[in-house]
């Protein structure tokens, strides 16, 4: 009976739980942390967009040059590095891992520009845009890369 005199009275101090004032000072610690980490995360989808479309490039790239050396002239289109030229029907390997021509990130088509005589052939992904120019999300990759000036 005595503790419960006490309890009442205010001099035995409850440790059985935390304020209101305490909960609050977390929730609002947590949501900041939280705001933090989903703005330092949510770029790396963009740049992993980027990253991929520059390996596939530089890969249909190569194998644009593997082309060239084995059959002695550029192919007509990308779909020929699949297929291979009429002459090569049934020997062929398919000169790209995917065993077809992929997409780029976006789900457009990769370009590739045929040189003009004596030029360098050209291989590019217009960005999420899928229009020439651009930044951030939207800029274009080119292969090879351009030279700066």
């Amino acid at each position: 009976m005595k503790n419960r005199k006490n309890f009442e009275s205010g001099k035995i101090k409850m440790l059985l739980g935390f304020t209101l004032v305490e909960l609050m000072v977390v929730i609002v610690i947590i949501g900041i942390l939280a705001s933090i980490v989903v703005v330092n995360v949510g770029g790396t989808d963009v740049e992993a967009k980027q990253a991929k479309a520059k390996a596939e490039v530089k890969a249909i790239y190569d194998a644009i040059g593997i082309y060239k050396t084995r059959v002695g002239e550029y192919p007509e289109s990308l779909e020929q590095l699949i297929e291979g030229p009429p002459d090569f029907e049934g020997v062929w390997r398919p000169l790209l891992q995917s065993r077809s021509v992929p997409r780029d990130p976006w789900n457009n088509d990769y370009i590739y520009e045929l040189p003009e005589e004596g030029g360098q052939y050209v291989v590019k992904c217009l960005g999420a845009d899928n229009a020439e120019g651009g930044t951030g999300e939207n800029k274009d990759i080119i292969w090879p890369p351009e030279k700066e000036e």
